[in-house]
């Protein structure tokens, strides 16, 4: 009964550690309120698919072009749109998630943990 019970709280951890780490609201590209949120725009690509959300709640979807102190640039469809940094609420990106593979890993090696630690202890 032990060991069942070490195997099922392997499988827990492995679950929670295939959970996502982030939520949207602590993604870098979430809320861009001060110096620090705008400066991790830099990590966006140019080409790469987002969303800028703008203060009227706006939402214009398109590809990354470029990022200055005053605006970001993006493509939408086939113009080129400047959005000032004071009426950008937020930006997200587009890019598919890889929510899907992570659990899957994170289960498989949960479950292979799991059986690990149970044929382990089983011998002991």
């Amino acid at each position: 009964m032990k060991y069942k019970m070490i195997t099922i709280s392997l499988l827990y951890v492995g679950l929670l550690l295939a959970l996502p780490g982030q939520t949207n609201a602590e993604s870098p590209f979430a809320a861009q309120t001060d110096e620090g949120s705008w400066e991790n725009l830099n990590q966006l690509q140019v080409g790469q698919k987002i969303e800028v959300v703008q203060t009227d709640l706006k939402k214009l979807k398109g590809t990354f072009l470029s990022l200055t102190e005053e605006a970001i640039s993006l493509r939408v469809k086939k113009d080129d749109v400047g959005v000032p940094r004071v009426n950008v609420l937020r930006v997200g990106s587009l890019d598919r998630p890889k929510r899907k593979r992570n659990i899957v890993l994170g289960v498989a090696l949960g479950a292979g943990l799991g059986m690990a630690a149970g044929i382990g202890l089983s011998y002991a």
